[in-house]
């Protein structure tokens, strides 16, 4: 049976669930976001991607079940952690985790951040946030702490030494502290690797932000 719930709209998500016993089980759990403008836009542009990222799964599950009856039930969660949600600045991480058959699972997880550019509310990419010409001297702050992480093998062994855009913008906001990037299994070695966070103070990065910087707000506690 495939249900919306709006039963845990008090608590601020709206659930979707569709469950088949044997076949399978699969829920998103969507944040409401909504006040300012930026709030506005954060929920807004969240929930359809949550909304997207569920329908997929359900697609396909209902094709490949089709296919191959004889597959493990699928399964798939998805929930979003709020880091800040205010007036003027929303971070935010949405953790999915996706089982299709096969040995294991994928676990992967999406920032996403919100804020005023020139008085507008915006999504929010690393070059909003740093200067352009800062690019090299923000990739060599990651790069360096991915080296002393155990198991960074793609960095480690330099076939990996630098970061697309999407990976440079996959940040959120830890208030009073610093940003802190978030980087799947894969992303900068094998499957066993498992994923890497990296947080960084605000006090390295400081000096490659932008002087009208959307996340000025978080900035001190």
């Amino acid at each position: 049976m495939t249900s919306l719930s709006l039963l845990l709209a008090l608590s601020g998500t709206i659930t979707l669930q569709s469950v088949v016993k044997g076949q399978w089980d699969i829920r998103s759990e969507i944040p409401l976001i909504s006040g300012s403008p930026v709030q506005n836009l954060a929920g807004k542009t969240v929930g359809h991607f949550m909304r997207a990222e569920y329908q997929e799964f359900l697609k396909n599950a209902k094709q490949d079940r089709k296919e191959l009856p004889e597959l493990p039930g699928f399964s798939f969660e998805a929930a979003a952690d709020r880091k800040v949600s205010n007036a003027r600045v929303v971070s935010l991480v949405v953790g999915t985790y996706r089982y299709s058959g096969g040995a294991h699972g994928v676990a992967m997880s999406t920032c996403f951040n919100f804020g005023l550019v020139g008085k507008r509310p915006k999504q929010l990419a690393w070059n909003d946030v740093f200067l352009p010409h800062h690019r090299r001297d923000l990739e060599l702050v990651l790069l360096g702490r991915a080296l002393k992480k155990d198991h960074a093998d793609w960095i480690q062994s330099g076939d990996k030494n630098s970061f697309s855009d999407a990976e440079l913008s996959r940040f959120w906001v830890k208030p009073g502290v610093g940003l802190v990037w978030e980087f799947d299994s894969y992303d900068l070695g094998s499957y066993a690797s498992g994923p890497f966070t990296f947080e960084i103070p605000w006090s390295d990065v400081r000096a490659y932000m932008r002087p009208q910087n959307p996340l000025a707000s978080a900035m001190t506690r």
